[in-house]
This record gives C-alpha cells, sequence and structure tokens, in this order.
C-alpha cells in the first residue's frame, strides 16, 4: 500500500519547528508522544520514520508523525511562567 510522502525533517526545522508528535498506529490506544525532532538527519521523511515506531502502551507498530507547532509557545509559555513565579517568591521573601 503507497503512503503520501510527508515533509523532511529539515523542512520541518526550516519553519521553526523543533519537535513533533508521534502517535499510535492504533485508533483504540490512542497513545502519542512529543519528541523532539532536532537529532534525525534533514532529509528524513516522517512518512520514512513511521513504520519504525512502536507504541509503549499497546505494542503496535507505526505511527503517525506530525510536525509539533505547539511546542515552542509551550516552552516560552514555561519560561515565563518560571519567571512570575521566582519573582513572587523573591517579593515574598523580601517582605519577610
Amino acid at each position: 500500500m503507497l503512503r503520501a510522502q510527508k515533509i523532511t525533517l529539515g523542512e520541518v526545522r526550516e519553519m521553526g519547528v523543533r519537535g513533533v508528535l508521534v502517535y499510535c498506529s492504533d485508533y483504540h490506544c490512542s497513545h502519542w508522544t512529543a519528541i523532539s525532532g532536532d537529532r534525525g538527519p534533514d532529509d528524513a521523511r516522517l512518512s520514512d520514520l513511521e513504520p519504525l515506531f512502536v507504541c509503549q502502551a499497546c505494542g503496535a507498530k507505526g505511527a503517525n508523525v506530525r510536525p509539533h507547532f505547539g511546542r515552542e509557545r509551550e516552552a516560552r509559555r514555561y519560561c515565563r511562567d518560571s519567571v512570575e513565579y521566582s519573582v513572587t517568591a523573591s517579593m515574598a521573601a523580601a517582605s519577610r
């Protein structure tokens, strides 16, 4: 069965996206994870990587791999929340 060819990791990185989402191929399982896309070669197609994954939850072979467009936004939110926490903690310590 022929699959559509997806973009390469290099093209994903050119868009400024650093991670990929990996979804289990078994729709009953619905397990997914987010991983870094930094380690793979630029010419590796997401569609070529899909058959290499094995779900750690159910053992199904194959996956659906997509760019993780929200990863950078989540990282910025985490950094902002950490700064707000440290500023609040510093203010509380200073008022004692």
